[in-house]
């Protein structure tokens, strides 16, 4: 689905054959994600990472690397920058955006990752005056409202990559999918460790998640595991927090159920994520933030072995004792400074939303109460009820997806 209407996406590793004499067209698959039958170790992996980063080093032009300061982003960065320098006999380039708010600010630890690796350090720290400035450009490039301010501090990396002639990046995306590096992958570890041992599995995954992941409390670990595992009281969770909007508007409980279907297991979980949901969001963030700044992204965690190789093997040496992602720390941490290595929160260019959405909020306000398309799908004034500030803001995104692309009415 998009948020236009007759207008479909395409599914992942399809391909659509138009034939001009009907007119008809025919929906292909090219390629289907699948498990290696061979015996796939951490050795194996990490030797293919490190030979998807050299193929995609391969360029006539300079290429650099994005550098949020989190595991994915510095083991590319770390793995990259020895190939690179091997043959460049020039350091590599890194490029980071800096929030101003401190509580996301993630500087320091992308600085501990450009000192240790040698880096060439190429910094962007947007303010408050170019998110307002550009954030109406940012919706037209991106085509549909985006969930997060993020997706502006994205852009800007690309356009400091742009103003620095670095027309190739490598990125670290694909890295949480494919390595189970969210927290709503614990809560399925969780409940995978129940179906295997019963309770005592259980209260042993939820111990390790709380011992290691720093951000993810018990409420938010039970409403990842509920929301796929009870996709009734998903369904009545999601009605009530978006209780603002008339029901035919809020997704239906037969979405919710086929999402819990195909979710009942930490694998499907991972596929769907891959192939569906997620991860082909956050592509289609980048390409089209690249694209705008005629800059073409490579991501090493997406090659197609690698891929492969991370659904092969076990869970366990994904997640351990709590750890996500446990394979790629044991397999990078003697290249990388350990405060990255074993660092247990992660954000990944989050922009300084309390500072930009605070400033805004007024003229967020005043666009939503303008906007004919939310007052078509809205049972009451949304600045009426006490709205979180990234409701809001999700408001606000299509409010001025309706003005820029002249939209007219909600079907």
């Amino acid at each position: 689905m998009t948020f236009c209407h007759g207008i479909k996406k395409l599914p992942a590793s399809h391909n659509l054959i138009y034939d001009l004499k009907t007119h008809a067209f025919e929906l292909k698959r090219y390629y289907e994600l699948k498990v290696s039958s061979s015996i796939i170790t951490a050795d194996d992996y990490m030797q293919t990472l490190t030979d998807a980063i050299t193929l995609r080093l391969r360029s006539d032009v300079e290429v650099g690397t994005c550098l949020s300061g989190g595991l994915d982003s510095s083991s590319v960065a770390a793995l990259a920058s020895s190939l690179y320098q091997s043959k460049a006999q020039k350091a590599f380039s890194a490029i980071t955006a800096i929030s101003e708010q401190a509580s996301n600010d993630e500087s320091h630890f992308a600085k501990a990752v450009v000192n240790h690796c040698k880096l060439n350090w190429i910094c962007t720290k947007p303010s408050y005056d170019d998110f307002q400035q550009k954030l109406k450009d940012i919706i037209y490039i991106q085509e549909e409202p985006f969930s997060s301010p993020s997706i502006v501090m994205q852009y800007y990396v690309m356009k400091a990559a742009r103003q620095s002639n670095i027309p190739v990046l490598l990125d670290g995306q694909g890295g949480d999918e494919t390595l189970l590096g969210y927290g709503r992958y614990l809560a399925s570890h969780a409940f995978d460790e129940y179906q295997k041992n019963g309770i005592k599995g259980f209260l042993q995954g939820l111990k390790s998640i709380r011992e290691q992941n720093s951000r993810l409390s018990i409420l938010k670990t039970a409403q990842y595991f509920f929301g796929t595992h009870l996709p009734h009281l998903r369904y009545h969770i999601h009605r009530l927090e978006h209780r603002y909007l008339s029901k035919e508007h809020v997704q239906a409980p037969a979405h919710l159920y086929g999402y819990a279907k195909a979710a009942q297991n930490l694998f499907d979980l991972q596929k769907l994520e891959i192939e569906s949901t997620n991860l082909p969001a956050l592509l289609r963030f980048e390409d089209k933030n690249s694209m705008a700044n005629s800059i073409e992204t490579r991501l090493p965690f997406l090659d197609y072995r690698l891929v492969e190789h991370a659904l092969s093997l076990p869970f366990e040496t994904k997640i351990h004792q709590g750890w996500t992602k446990y394979l790629l720390r044991k397999g990078i941490e003697q290249k990388l400074p350990q405060e990255i290595v074993w660092r247990k929160n992660k954000f990944g260019f989050e922009a300084p939303e309390q500072i930009w959405l605070a400033k805004h909020q007024n003229i967020m306000l005043e666009s939503i109460k303008k906007s004919s398309l939310l007052q078509s799908i809205c049972q009451y004034e949304p600045m009426k009820k006490n709205l979180s500030m990234r409701t809001l803001w999700r408001l606000y995104t299509i409010a001025l997806w309706e003005e820029q692309f002249a939209i007219e009415e909600m079907r």
